[in-house]
């Protein structure tokens, strides 16, 4: 059987200075040169194997995450970047390869690494330029390190660039959240996104909320400033520049909300893989969140924890991802993946949000109206609770449909 015809790849490094009070990725502070090459080397053979196993025709996108990439050396980037491009079906050609960074740990060195070794777009975490909300998130870099690095950035960087803020952080005044979206915009990155401040199960945060109040409306005031500053929303928290144009898109993020097939690699990483036969059920992949454990790894397939995706779970995950798109879910990919409509599959949800204003269906589109997204969430658990009452093509066993994917 052949491969899948593109396969975005996602890399995922744990390590990083100190862990976040907000963050809830798995994550722990390692800066031990002698662990990171040693996991380096341990993601590269696991790459290796996944990749020869599931043989893709094309890698569309590329993404090291964290944790922070950065807080490796640039010299171990060198090496593994080298390795890892030789292993890929194009080399180094991939369109789209991202790394995260993090402000106190970029340097000019890993900026000329990851530009010859073919990374050509850099994530910025900035999340704030206010020294208070710095401070009360847990972050390392302080104002200064941020405007050093972002001036390292415009000095020594070509690729595309793209910033992370947060809004809506516990004390946070309208103020204080314009004027991060104004230092952020003038900046002109070619992509922004702009995630609200949530208590991720996980965190620090989760099991000690802080206790100053959260303003609700921040969020929705950043969507008017970023509009009148010629940032584009195509997706519930991103934005591209208007004059960057769509190149700017994440295509690496577009992937994950259109659920194109992606394989995860490294300790913490999660996969959502094609069926091991024709119209069998797609396959989501995950990697213990356990670095150690991992560096110990004979068999990858062992290691892994595979499950199928009953065609119930698979359409709810399709809709809780494709909605979050301004654009909307695809009508003729939605009738060729699940063999019918979406009229089909949640009637009584449909003609409900369609009257109320909450969902359209223009032209070859499904998609949410601004009303809708406001909602995205309660509208979403509500048409899942109609699928668990309805009978018939998701049920999983015996007589079920094929899901054609990807």
């Amino acid at each position: 059987m052949d491969g899948p015809a593109g396969l975005s790849l996602y890399l995922h490094i744990p390590f990083c200075r100190s862990k976040c009070g907000y963050c809830g990725f798995y994550s722990c502070p390692q800066e031990d040169f002698r662990i990171h090459k040693a996991y380096l080397d341990q993601l590269l053979r696991e790459a290796r194997i996944m990749l020869e196993a599931l043989r893709p025709a094309a890698i569309p996108s590329l993404y090291i995450g964290g944790g922070t990439p950065t807080v490796i050396a640039p010299g171990l980037w060198d090496e593994f970047l080298e390795a890892l491009f030789s292993l890929l079906p194009g080399g180094p050609a991939v369109p789209e390869a991202t790394m995260e960074a993090n402000p106190e740990s970029l340097t000019p060195e890993h900026l000329e690494v990851l530009a010859r070794r073919g990374i050509n777009r850099l994530s910025l975490g900035v999340q704030s330029f206010s020294g208070r909300v710095l401070k009360l998130l847990g972050r390392r870099a302080g104002e200064k390190e941020i405007r050093s690095a972002l001036d390292l950035i415009r000095e020594n960087w070509s690729g595309r660039l793209s910033l992370d803020l947060i809004t809506e952080a516990p004390g946070q005044g309208l103020r204080e959240a314009l004027f991060d979206l104004e230092q952020g915009t003038a900046l002109r990155p070619d992509h922004l996104s702009l995630y609200l401040f949530t208590l991720e199960e996980g965190s620090a945060f989760f099991a000690r909320p802080p206790k100053k109040k959260v303003r609700e409306d921040l969020f929705f005031r950043g969507l008017d400033f970023l509009a009148g500053r010629g940032f584009v929303r195509y997706e519930v928290s991103n934005f591209y520049r208007e004059g960057a144009g769509e190149k700017a898109i994440c295509r690496h993020n577009l992937g994950y909300w259109r659920m194109e097939p992606y394989l995860g690699l490294g300790a913490g990483a999660a996969s959502t893989l094609p069926g091991r036969f024709p119209g069998g059920s797609p396959r989501r992949r995950a990697n213990p969140g356990d670095w150690e454990a991992y560096l110990e790894v004979q068999n990858f397939f062992d290691f892994a924890g595979e499950e199928g995706l009953s065609p119930g779970d698979f359409l709810t995950e399709y809709l809780l991802m494709g909605f979050r798109l301004l654009g909307g879910i695809e009508k003729g990919r939605f009738v060729r993946i699940f063999g019918r409509t979406l009229e089909d599959c949640l009637p009584d949800w449909c003609a409900r949000h369609g009257k109320a204003g909450d969902l359209e269906a223009p032209g070859p589109v499904y998609r949410l109206t601004e009303r809708g997204l406001r909602f995205m969430n309660p509208l979403l658990r509500e048409a899942r609770l109609e699928l668990d009452r309805l009978e018939g093509w998701f049920s999983p066993g015996p007589g079920s449909p094929e899901i054609h994917w990807p």
